[in-house]
């Protein structure tokens, strides 16, 4: 974890790759290796690590954030909606996962749905900026569509 609050990412992502092969059943260690596989670009090792702190852990937030991020991040938007609307069953109080549900079904042209889950996040937390913004910029895009 100390490398990844230094951003020093490679090392990050080979300790947690140690403790996985040493704790095969720790999820969230499952999840700390897919996280850091995402942020070095690695789409495919964040997927399946992720998918493995899900099978030992089926409702581990940071596994859901992750393995959905991913999804979307390559192009996989159906599987994506299907990861974080389970997760948002689980997790129905954080921000974040709605805004990222949200931004895949904006990914998936429906900009209704995506409204939807942005203001579910405004109404967990009314003052987040985030939500705010990308409720606005679907707002926008429905009102252009009419004009």
């Amino acid at each position: 974890d100390s490398y990844m609050a230094l951003n020093r990412v490679h090392e990050a992502r080979d300790e947690y790759l140690a403790v996985t092969e040493m704790s095969p059943k720790d999820a969230s260690a499952w999840a700390d290796l897919a996280k850091a596989a995402m942020k070095l670009g690695d789409g495919e090792r964040g997927i399946l690590a992720a998918q493995q702190a899900l099978q030992i852990e089926t409702d581990n937030l940071d596994a859901s954030l992750t393995l959905g991020y991913c999804l979307l991040a390559q192009g996989q938007q159906k599987q994506a909606l299907a990861v974080l609307k389970k997760a948002c069953q689980a997790h129905s109080d954080n921000v974040v996962l709605w805004c990222l549900l949200g931004k895949a079904h904006s990914a998936g042209g429906d900009k209704d749905e995506a409204a939807k889950c942005f203001t579910a996040a405004l109404r967990i937390q009314p003052d987040n900026q985030v939500a705010r913004e990308l409720l606005n910029a679907a707002m926008a895009k429905e009102v252009s569509k009419v004009d």
